[in-house]
């Protein structure tokens, strides 16, 4: 389990298929990844930018899972040297589809990238992205 300050409004649920990717989203997860299952979606704005900033505390050494959409239809949202950039940051790119629920006519692609956490409060943060992403809490096995 993980604890939130009651101040941020952040909360915590397992992760399924289905779910918001955010709270104030009709977006749904439409397919996640094995590498999310039994994890912990942090639920959250679309607009919060932050990575966690200590809103966070995990009881024990933990992996972060980030699912960052990175190109909408033609528009690319992230180029690739940002994503090189998180490799430099520790990130590691984790293979496989994520996916959501979409209006007609719109496909967001999305790469999910993972860190490893300490015990005690996340302050793990991206000066790389600092754009929102979907973030998910697992045990470090």
């Amino acid at each position: 389990s993980i604890s939130t300050d009651p101040a941020s409004s952040w909360s915590a649920a397992p992760t399924n298929g289905g779910m918001p990717l955010y709270t104030d989203s009709d977006t749904a997860i439409r397919f996640f990844l094995p590498a999310l299952i039994g994890n912990l979606s942090i639920q959250r704005s679309s607009s919060d930018t932050g990575y966690l900033n200590g809103k966070v505390t995990v009881p024990s050494d933990a992996t972060l899972y980030a699912a960052f959409a990175y190109q909408t239809n033609d528009q690319i949202l992230i180029p690739e040297n940002q994503f090189a950039t998180l490799v430099k940051e520790g990130w590691i790119k984790v293979p496989g589809i994520f996916q959501v629920t979409e209006p007609p006519g719109q496909q967001t692609l999305f790469q999910l990238w993972s860190h490893p956490i300490p015990k005690g409060p996340v302050t793990l943060t991206s000066e790389s992205l600092p754009t929102p992403a979907a973030l998910f809490l697992g045990r470090q096995h």
